[in-house]
């Protein structure tokens, strides 16, 4: 079943059922979020990945490469010594156009020209990042991030250098992100609902023993609307409505997905 282009499209939540102790969730929960993708856009943080412009020597204090730009203090990264191991250092502050220092300049061995540099985590100040499949991406376009530690944040794509291995963000991170956490293309505006006026219908079931995962007779509904700015004929989205009740603590956080496609009108 597809969505009509350029038509209000209803989505629904289900029987929703806190996963943690199998009791329905209530009609009282009034705060959701609800979002919508880009499915062909899924794509995992990248690592980056470049090569020494010079030789160091063992306890070096910086390293030059031929790009600096994608390195931010704090990034941790990967530098192949000269034995063929990979040894661990955290970036310090990179000056002029290729140098980058190191913070703790307790390089064991010597590293050569040409031997590898890989960036495995972006630290929390970075307005940079890489991505493992930039197709399909473009500037303005809002990109959702899964932080380390499990946070979602939101970020306008604002430069694009795939042949670089990097894209540029309208913000930093806020907190450091690993290679191979999640990535989507977010439709929509950052921070605001994409599926319009989420409200409960049906009864709510007050016991277990009452409960239907899935029920289609009770849960939430909202609208996609027409004039959605983002959504195309042929794509493929994917709609997301997210719960959140705050009683008891710690806040509870429901989701199911549905998958369909844009059709032309």
């Amino acid at each position: 079943m597809g969505l009509d282009y350029l038509s209000d499209n209803l989505i629904e939540l289900r029987g929703p059922v806190n996963k943690s102790t199998g009791l329905p969730v209530t009609e009282a929960i009034n705060a959701c979020e609800s979002k919508l993708y880009d499915t062909a856009l899924d794509c995992r943080v990248g690592k980056y990945e470049t090569v020494l412009l010079a030789d160091i020597a063992a306890a070096a204090s910086s390293m030059t490469v031929p790009d600096n730009t994608a390195f931010f203090s704090g990034h941790t990264m990967l530098i192949e010594m000269d034995d063929g191991a990979f040894y661990s250092e955290t970036a310090g502050i990179p000056s002029g156009d290729t140098a980058v220092a190191l913070v703790s300049a307790t390089i064991p061995v010597a590293a050569s020209k040409g031997n590898k540099v890989i960036i495995t985590v972006w630290d929390s100040t970075s307005t940079v990042i890489s991505i493992d499949n930039f197709d399909g991406w473009e500037s303005g376009m809002n990109m959702e991030i899964t932080v380390d530690g499990g946070v979602l944040v939101e970020r306008t794509v604002s430069l694009i250098k795939a042949d670089a291995g990097y894209l540029t963000l309208s913000a930093s991170v806020g907190t450091d992100t690993s290679a191979g956490n999640l990535v989507k293309r977010r439709l929509g505006v950052t921070t605001t609902d994409d599926i319009d006026t989420t409200t409960a219908f049906g009864t709510f079931p007050t016991t277990v023993a009452t409960t239907v995962e899935g029920d289609e007779t009770w849960g939430f509904r909202g609208v996609i609307p027409h004039d959605h700015p983002d959504i195309r004929p042929g794509m493929r989205v994917r709609g997301e409505i997210v719960l959140i009740d705050t009683t008891p603590s710690p806040t509870l956080n429901m989701t199911r997905k549905v998958v369909e496609t844009v059709i032309n009108e």
